[in-house]
C-alpha cells in the first residue's frame, strides 16, 4: 500500500472529493513509516486539491491544516538552516491562506531569516507585523500563530538591533559625504556633530553556557586562554575555532554544527533531535567523526561525547527523584521536577566536559538566527 500511494506526488488530476478523502486517510496511515518533510508536502498538495474540489461553503478546516502544515515545513528547513528561499516561501504562503487573519509567527520566522541575510528593511518589516499581530483587535489569532512570551522578546531585541544597523549605515554614508564637518559653517557643522558616537564598536559578545550573557573583550581572551575551558569562537563570520585548555584549532561543517549543538543543550540531545536539527539521518556518523576530531586534534577521550541510553537515563531519573524527596520536596511535585529534564528517546548524546562555552559577537546574524 506505501509504495501505492507514495508514488502520487500531485493531485491536481482528481475532481472526486470522495477519492481525494480516501486518499486523505491513505496518507495519515503513513505518517509514522516515512519522512516526515515529505509527508507534510504532500498532505499540503492533497488538502489544497480538496479546498479546490470540495463544494461546502466552510472550508476552515482545510485551510487550517493547510497552515499548520506550511508552518511545520518552513520551521523545519529554517531551523535546520537548509533552503532558507523555500522556508520563506512557505512562511509567505502560510501568511497568503490565512489572510486577513494575522500569523504573527509567520513574521517572526520571515523576520530572523532576513536577519541572517542582513536585510535589515524587510527585518523591521516583518518584526513589526509579528509584534503588531498580536495586537490586533480586529482578528482573532489562533493559538499556534501566535508568538511565546520568548520569541516577543527576541523579535523586540531583533528589531531594535535592526534599527541601529540602518542608523550605522545612513551616519556612515554622512561620514563619507562630509567627513567631521571640517570646514562647514556652524549651522551644517551642528548637523554633522548629531551623529555623536555612531561608529563607536561596544566590542560585546554573547557567551553560551549553561546561560547566555554577554561578555568584553577581555573576558573572551582570558577563557580562550584558560586550562579549565572549552571556548568554541564563533565570533568571527563564516570561521569558527575550538579552544580546549588554551589551544586552539579550526572546526567545521557537521563537526561544527554538532559540537555547538551538543555545548549548549542542558541535557542530553537524541538521535531523533540530532536528525531533525541537521537535516540528517547519520547522527551516529557524524557523532564518531566528531569525536575522532576532538582526539586527533586535542587528545580529548571518546567519552567527551558520551552515548545515553534508556536505562541509563531511568536510573538517572530515579536517583534525581529520590534525591529530591530527601529533601522534603512531595514525591508528585519531585517526580514533576525530574520529568521535566527527561528525554523520552532511548539514545542520545550528551557533552561532559565543564566550563564549555559557545561564543558569538552579540549583534552576529547567525546567532539571532540559530536562536530566534
Amino acid at each position: 500500500m506505501r509504495s501505492r500511494f507514495w508514488k502520487r506526488t500531485h493531485f491536481d488530476d482528481i475532481d472526486d472529493l470522495e477519492q481525494l478523502q480516501a486518499l486523505e486517510q491513505d496518507l495519515w496511515e503513513l505518517e509514522e513509516a516515512v519522512d516526515a518533510y515529505e509527508w507534510r508536502r504532500r498532505m499540503v498538495r492533497l488538502y489544497s486539491r480538496m479546498w479546490e474540489v470540495d463544494p461546502a461553503e466552510d472550508k476552515s478546516r482545510y485551510v487550517n491544516t493547510i497552515s499548520r502544515l506550511l508552518l511545520e515545513l518552513g520551521t523545519n528547513l529554517k531551523m535546520n538552516r537548509m533552503q532558507l528561499g523555500k522556508a520563506r516561501r512557505y512562511f509567505q504562503e502560510l501568511i497568503r491562506w490565512k489572510s486577513p487573519a494575522p500569523v504573527p509567527v509567520a513574521h517572526y520566522r520571515l523576520g530572523f531569516i532576513a536577519y541572517t541575510e542582513q536585510n535589515w528593511d524587510q527585518v523591521i518589516r516583518h518584526l513589526e507585523h509579528a509584534l503588531g499581530g498580536m495586537r490586533d483587535p480586529n482578528h482573532p489569532i489562533e493559538p499556534w500563530a501566535r508568538l511565546s512570551r520568548s520569541q516577543e522578546l527576541r523579535a523586540h531585541v531583533a528589531l531594535a538591533k535592526a534599527y541601529e544597523h540602518k542608523r550605522r549605515k545612513a551616519a556612515g554614508m554622512v561620514r563619507r559625504l562630509y567627513g567631521d564637518g571640517s570646514g562647514m559653517d556652524d549651522t551644517d557643522r551642528y548637523w554633522v556633530e548629531q551623529l555623536g558616537g555612531w561608529d563607536e564598536e561596544t566590542g560585546a559578545f554573547i557567551c553560551i553556557g549553561e546561560t547566555a550573557r554577554r561578555i568584553d573583550e577581555a573576558e573572551f581572551r582570558r577563557l580562550k586562554s584558560r586550562t579549565d575551558t572549552v571556548v568554541l569562537d564563533c565570533s568571527e563570520p563564516g570561521f569558527a575555532r575550538l579552544w580546549v585548555a588554551g589551544t586552539s584549532s579550526p572546526i567545521t561543517g557537521r563537526n561544527l554544527d554538532v559540537l555547538r549543538i551538543l555545548i549548549t543543550s542542558r541535557g542530553p540531545v537524541t538521535d531523533a533531535e540530532l536528525e531533525g536539527r541537521l537535516g540528517s539521518r547519520q547522527p551516529a556518523v557524524y557523532i564518531f567523526r566528531l569525536r575522532q576530531y576532538l582526539s586527533d586534534t586535542f587528545g580529548l577521550p571518546g567519552d567527551a561525547v558520551e552515548t545515553v541510553r534508556e536505562t541509563r537515563l531511568n536510573r538517572k531519573l530515579s536517583e534525581e527523584i529520590a534525591a529530591l524527596t530527601k529533601t522534603g520536596i512531595k514525591e508528585s511535585e519531585a517526580v514533576e521536577a525530574a520529568s521535566s529534564r527527561a528525554i523520552e528517546h532511548g539514545r542520545g548524546y550528551r557533552w561532559t566536559l565543564p566550563n564549555s562555552f559557545v561564543i558569538y559577537r552579540d549583534d552576529d546574524p547567525e546567532y539571532l538566527f540559530l536562536y530566534g
